[in-house]
C-alpha cells in the first residue's frame, strides 16, 4: 500500500495534533493540583518560632522569657535544644539542655527559664547549637527539628542558630 507523501504529513500532523492536545490536558491537570499538594506540604512542614523576648535579673541569675510559636502540625512532647551562652566578650560561659516541649501543634506559648550564676547584663549571644532530642506524641521522631526553628529575639542578647 503507498500513502502519498502529503496525505503522510496530513496523518502525522494530525497525530501530533491530538498527542499535543492530551500533553496539553496532563499539564492543565497538573497545574492545577499542584498548588494544593504544595500547601499541603508546606502545612506538614511548617516552622516553630522561638523568641528570645525578655532577660530578667533574679536573685538566682538571669530569667528567660521565650515565646515558642508551634506552628507546624505536629504536636511534641519533646523537643530538647542544646544552647550555647556567650558573654558580651564573646566567650563562652556555659551551655545547656533546654526542653520547650511539651508543644501542642498550631499553638503559641510563652516559656520562663532561669539560668543560675549569670547576671543577664553579662550575656551577649545565645547560640541554638543543636536540637538534641524531638519527638511527637507517641514518641516519632521528627526529622530536621533545627531545621524548622526560626529563631529570633527583642531582648538586648542575640540569639541565633
Amino acid at each position: 500500500m503507498k500513502i502519498r507523501f502529503e496525505t503522510f504529513v496530513t496523518m502525522m500532523s494530525r497525530g501530533v495534533a491530538r498527542l499535543s492536545g492530551l500533553a496539553a490536558l496532563g499539564v492543565a491537570l497538573g497545574l492545577l493540583f499542584a498548588p494544593s499538594t504544595t500547601a499541603m506540604a508546606q502545612s506538614e512542614q511548617g516552622q516553630i518560632s522561638v523568641e528570645l523576648n525578655k532577660l530578667e535579673n533574679v536573685d538566682q541569675g538571669c530569667r528567660y522569657y521565650i515565646v515558642v510559636n508551634n506552628q507546624t502540625d505536629t504536636e511534641f512532647q519533646t523537643l530538647q535544644l542544646e544552647l550555647v551562652m556567650f558573654k558580651t566578650d564573646n566567650i563562652i560561659d556555659q551551655r545547656i539542655a533546654l526542653d520547650l516541649a511539651p508543644m501542642r501543634k498550631q499553638k503559641r506559648m510563652v516559656k520562663l527559664f532561669t539560668m543560675e550564676s549569670i547576671k543577664c547584663e553579662d550575656i551577649g549571644s545565645i547560640l541554638v547549637n543543636d536540637a538534641l532530642e524531638c519527638r511527637g506524641n507517641g514518641g516519632t521522631t521528627v526529622d530536621n527539628c533545627l531545621g524548622k526553628l526560626a529563631i529570633s529575639s527583642r531582648a538586648t542578647a542575640k540569639f541565633t542558630k
